[in-house]
């Protein structure tokens, strides 16, 4: 019962999952016409599992005619001895009586036994896979011998010879990476996909454990910090702004400090008019009150992003770590957005990460990773002259605004997908 009740329950997670996947994903479903493919994938999955719960019923069932038939066999075993020994006259009739009822006693509790076996090894396959999961270690932890954080937090970050390889890699994510971030300056870090930009800000915040003395805080090691004490100083919003199931108060709220009435609706307001998402929220039908779906399918990819803005700002840290937060939205947007932000978060340290040159340039210092390792440092106008990576990014961004928001002549490319001719510009 034991070793089938775990396959059911494993049987079960699968399916689940599957399930849980198609519903979260049932536009792209939809879109690349998968529905009848994802519908026959459920239905032998799902026969499957019937398949496994039909080995355990048919243990179980099992139970039931062993207990009545031990039961019978005790009679039988009854009748076989005791009845020739009151033939004989070794026992009274009375005592044979007795024993038949006693017999007769054990029968319910011999039945209970096996319906009480069975559930018990069913509970024992489901809370064994629940064990895996509650005594998993985290990978982070606060070492012995944690300090206090310093008070108050000024928001001085150090990064000395930071190298940094995730388990199993074969190269390091970063190399040898060093730069600090003074108290109230907003620097900005940009580079290539897959420089390392995000890694950083991840160990930084110590989702991942960071090598001892190469993160400093205020002049101490991350690592020494109480985990839950430095994160409470570091505001942050990821690349993908996930939002829980509720309403847009809800969400924005999740990052202020608790308070027993909720956030004001003047603050919730004011946060929304900073990230930009105010005016979105005047068309929502019950403002901030709307309903935002589950992971906020309720909402664009900027709209989302721009809620995780206002939940950052609602957390009133010294440190904010801004992780390309306008990937997903348009240029006006990210201008106008920018703006209350730097005018927001004045006085306090930012660390500003994005590709967009139109977003790093507003930084005091703009640092360029390239494969991991820090190859330029400078302001915008500084590595525009040097003529280096960060020149031709800018360059190259350039380009690619002109191609897109400058009309011009029909080209070779229309000609490939229309199989017309260039047409040369009037006049």
């Amino acid at each position: 019962v034991h070793r089938r009740a775990a396959r059911v329950q494993e049987g079960f997670g699968r399916l689940s999952q599957f399930v849980e996947e198609s519903v979260a994903g049932i536009r792209v479903v939809k879109v690349f016409g998968q529905e009848q493919a994802r519908m026959e994938q459920f239905r032998r999955l799902a026969a499957e599992q019937q398949e496994r719960q039909m080995e355990l019923v048919s243990v179980q069932s099992a139970a039931g005619p062993v207990t009545e038939g031990a039961v019978g066999l005790a009679f039988a075993a009854l009748l076989g001895v005791g009845g020739p020994l009151v033939l004989a006259g070794r026992i009274h009739l009375g005592q044979f009586v007795a024993f038949a009822g006693y017999v007769g006693l054990l029968a319910w509790p011999l039945g209970s036994l096996g319906w009480l076996m069975n559930l018990w090894q069913r509970g024992s396959a489901s809370w064994q896979r629940l064990q895996a999961i509650l005594h998993t270690p985290p990978q982070v932890v606060d070492p012995p011998g944690v300090v206090a954080m310093p008070a108050p937090v000024r928001g001085h970050l150090e990064v000395r010879g930071l190298t940094f390889t995730y388990p199993g890699a074969r190269r390091p994510a970063l190399h040898d990476l060093s730069f600090q971030v003074r108290p109230g300056e907003v620097v900005a870090i940009t580079g290539p996909s897959g420089s390392g930009k995000s890694t950083l800000v991840q160990l930084l915040l110590r989702l991942w454990e960071p090598p001892e003395g190469s993160i400093f805080l205020d002049g101490v090691d991350v690592r020494r910090l109480p985990l839950q004490e430095l994160r409470r100083h570091l505001a942050w919003v990821p690349q993908e702004g996930f939002l829980f199931s509720g309403t847009l108060a809800d969400n924005v709220a999740f990052g202020a400090p608790e308070s027993p009435d909720g956030m004001p609706p003047a603050e919730l307001e004011r946060l929304g008019r900073l990230a930009g998402l105010h005016p979105d929220v005047e068309g929502f039908p019950d403002g901030y009150g709307s309903w935002v779906g589950e992971r906020g399918l309720a909402l664009s990819g900027g709209q989302r992003q721009r809620v995780a803005i206002a939940r950052a700002l609602a957390r009133r840290a010294a440190v904010f770590l801004l992780d390309d937060p306008f990937s997903s939205v348009d240029g006006d947007t990210e201008h106008r957005v920018l703006e209350g932000l730097l005018q927001e978060l004045a006085g306090r340290t930012v660390l500003l990460v994005s590709h967009r040159i139109s977003v790093v340039r507003r930084a005091c210092r703009i640092l360029v990773l390239h494969q991991g390792r820090l190859v330029e440092e400078g302001s915008h106008e500084e590595l525009l002259a040097r003529g280096g990576l960060y020149a031709r990014m800018a360059a190259l961004q350039r380009l690619e605004e002109e191609l897109n928001f400058r009309p011009g002549p029909t080209t070779q490319l229309q000609e490939v997908c229309g199989g017309a001719r260039p047409v040369e510009p009037a006049g």
